[in-house]
């Protein structure tokens, strides 16, 4: 009888480090980047690491454990990226302990379009800081926005001018107004979306960031540019808008009481700024 070679069961590290290579990419407030990768036998962990967020202000934990959402959908991406399908138990020693998540990996043996799109734009996207062109065909966008974010039990709502115009100064956004043409600047243009929770717990914070994350892909795979804002001094604020603009005839999807990111979405009007720097995968991932 012929030998007929099994797929394993779990990668080999060095597919779990080319992986995490191309995931560190994502995003973190301030770039901080506080979180650490295990890999053994039992599957990949996502450690909290709250010694790199010295100097910033996050009492609760809410910008760590967002942070970290949005590294662990990236990771899982990549991985998809790789053949390696991830099943996720979120805190499983309780949100109290530093262990965000543990991911049990099997073998993906077909990759959709979707995924490999995600997957590319992991590496396309860039934080863009400049002000931004109004989305073309944001219909489809804000469609697949919103799909993005039930998903994770997060709502997600694109304000309306008043809102863009309230929030701006909380969530440090470029200013909207035509005078700016006459000081050389371009007024920014962008849809400017927020993404809540019903509740406020280190739970909500990492389905929220696994949501950003989610939504900075999909948009980046429709060709637009980004900007997320997490660090928002007036979460209730923001909320509050949300909540207006979701009751009324716009896009939204069930706006809840905490806002915990702000999302600048456009055409991008300059050429693409350098990719910031990144910790190496061998400093972030411990393989044992």
């Amino acid at each position: 009888m012929p030998h007929i070679d099994m797929p394993t069961t779990m990668p080999a590290p060095g597919v779990v480090q080319d992986a995490l290579g191309i995931a560190r990419h994502a995003p973190s407030v301030w770039n901080r980047q506080p979180w650490q990768w295990r890999f053994d036998t039992k599957g990949l962990h996502l450690y909290a690491d709250p010694e790199r967020m010295s100097g910033v202000r996050d009492p609760l934990g809410r910008l760590t454990i967002l942070s970290c959402g949005v590294a662990l959908h990236h990771g899982l991406v990549a991985l998809l990226g790789q053949s390696w399908d991830g099943a996720v138990q979120r805190f499983p020693r309780g949100i109290s302990d530093t262990l965000v998540a543990t991911v049990r990996l099997a073998p993906r043996y077909m990759t959709s379009p979707r995924d490999m799109a995600m997957f590319l734009a992991i590496e396309q996207r860039r934080t863009e800081t400049r002000p931004l062109a109004a989305p073309a065909h944001d219909h489809a966008v804000f469609a697949a926005l919103r799909a993005t974010a039930e998903n994770h039990g997060v709502g997600i709502t694109i304000l309306d001018d008043r809102g863009a115009y309230l929030v701006a100064p909380s969530a440090r956004l470029p200013v909207r107004t035509e005078r700016l043409g006459h000081w050389g600047m371009d007024p920014d243009y962008s849809a400017i979306a927020v993404l809540t929770t019903h509740h406020d717990t280190p739970r909500d914070w990492l389905r929220a960031g696994e949501a950003l994350s989610e939504a900075l892909l999909v948009a980046t795979s429709h060709g637009l540019a980004t900007c997320p804002v997490v660090d928002l001094p007036d979460r209730a604020g923001i909320a509050s808008e949300a909540q207006r603009c979701a009751r009324g005839p716009g896009p939204g999807s069930g706006a809840g009481n905490h806002a915990q990111a702000v999302l600048r979405i456009g055409v991008r009007r300059y050429p693409a700024l350098p990719r910031t720097n990144r910790r190496a995968v061998q400093d972030l991932l411990q393989c044992r």
